[in-house]
């Protein structure tokens, strides 16, 4: 079975949508217990749950995404979809290769799938979507400047648990180099 593309994602009710500065932001609902055959996106992004949940199945992995976590997909990862009783509310940044580019190194943590869930994610995207919502002659300036600053924010809770998590042939060398000092 081939994957179908997709994007930008309109897999489920669109509600809205914006595209600035290179980013492309899709509001959606899905309904209860549906779900999505396995498909890939055309552009790197970010998903986040609103309301609801679903559970974002990989070759290896099954991520569920309960509100306020976000997963994030490089380009052309292929994945399915299964939405949960209540079904769900979600917002999806896609990155156009030109912006994505020129985020580098920031970008590298869009190239790789993670899972996550912090405050100050839902903090950001919830002020995008609020943007979208406001759209005065200000609010596409700042959904680029929320979207960079969730980016940034990413980035870091990437290093963070890079940095946390050390190999263990680093963690017995710094051991062993305790023990004889």
């Amino acid at each position: 079975m081939t994957n179908q593309r997709f994007s930008p994602i309109t897999l489920g009710k669109r509600l809205r949508s914006v595209n600035s500065a290179g980013f492309d932001l899709t509001e959606t609902t899905h309904q209860p217990n549906h779900k999505l055959l396995r498909h890939e996106h055309e552009l790197a992004n970010i998903a986040f749950t609103i309301d609801g949940s679903f559970t974002e199945i990989l070759n290896r992995h099954r991520f569920e995404c309960s509100s306020q976590s976000i997963v994030i997909k490089p380009a052309g990862e292929a994945h399915a979809n299964e939405y949960g009783s209540t079904g769900a509310r979600c917002f999806l940044i896609e990155i156009h290769p030109q912006r994505l580019e020129a985020l580098h190194p920031l970008s590298n943590l869009l190239k790789r799938v993670a899972h996550l869930s912090e405050a100050i994610l839902s903090i950001l995207v919830l002020r995008i979507r609020k943007e979208m919502r406001v759209m005065d002659t200000a609010s596409l300036l700042a959904i680029e400047a929320l979207t960079l600053e969730l980016i940034v924010e990413l980035s870091r809770n990437s290093l963070l648990r890079t940095e946390r998590k050390l190999p263990v042939w680093l963690t017995r060398a710094k051991e062993m180099l305790h023990e004889h000092s």
